[in-house]
């Protein structure tokens, strides 16, 4: 009987634990470890955390879609936000900053780094993570976008909402991305007296890829 999926159900306690635990983003297999640290003779396998996730989920979102629900959450955080929608009226882009970050970005925005995931999330869309640089050497997420596409009218989009939260004359020095080419032009467009530096990590790494061909890996 200890296979059976009855004797895999999780305590009130338990689904708590796994609503903390998701929310703070800790990955399915982490939250199983976790629980039966708390609960050695637990009965529980991955899918099971999955499917009291989902529960959780449905159970947060009260009949709203995942976007109504995100929405909600940014009118109860304070966060500041853009959206686009095609004639189909799904979302295509989606700028959002909070108040906080707006106060940090205009105090310091002389240094600012750019980076895009590859369509790694849920829904596709490439998110544009902008993150600025203090003059302690900390640093802060200024604003991030999710995009439709990586070109450069995307870009545009982005870097003019960005521009609008650093206020009038108040354009950075620097801005720091890989070379993707798109952004970088966009970048030319919107921001034309800043400079755009190239990221040294993304330099070394396609150096490693584009030269490692000409050695041999068996000798120093």
């Amino acid at each position: 009987m200890s296979g059976h999926p009855s004797c895999r159900r999780f305590s009130k306690k338990e689904m708590q634990q796994i609503k903390e635990m998701s929310m703070a983003g800790i990955a399915q297999l982490q939250i199983l470890i976790s629980l039966r640290k708390s609960n050695p003779k637990l009965q529980a396998i991955s899918r099971t955390v999955y499917n009291a996730e989902a529960k959780v989920q449905k159970e947060s979102l009260m009949g709203r879609t995942v976007i109504q629900a995100l929405f909600d959450e940014f009118g109860e955080s304070g966060f500041i936000f853009d959206i686009v929608r095609d004639k189909k009226g799904h979302l295509t882009h989606l700028f959002f900053v909070h108040p906080y970050s707006i106060i940090l970005t205009k105090s310091y925005s002389t240094v600012f780094v750019m980076d895009c995931t590859y369509k790694t999330k849920k829904y596709k869309m490439p998110l544009l993570e902008i993150v600025g640089v203090t003059s302690f050497s900390t640093s802060f997420y200024s604003c991030f976008v999710a995009l439709n596409k990586e070109d450069k009218n995307d870009y545009i989009w982005a870097l003019e909402g960005f521009r609008k939260i650093l206020g009038v004359r108040n354009d950075p020095s620097i801005i720091v991305s890989d070379r993707d080419l798109a952004l970088m032009n966009a970048i030319e467009v919107v921001f034309p007296s800043t400079r755009n530096l190239l990221c040294i990590w993304h330099i070394q790494k396609n150096i490693l890829s584009k030269c490692k061909k000409y050695f041999d890996e068996k000798k120093e």
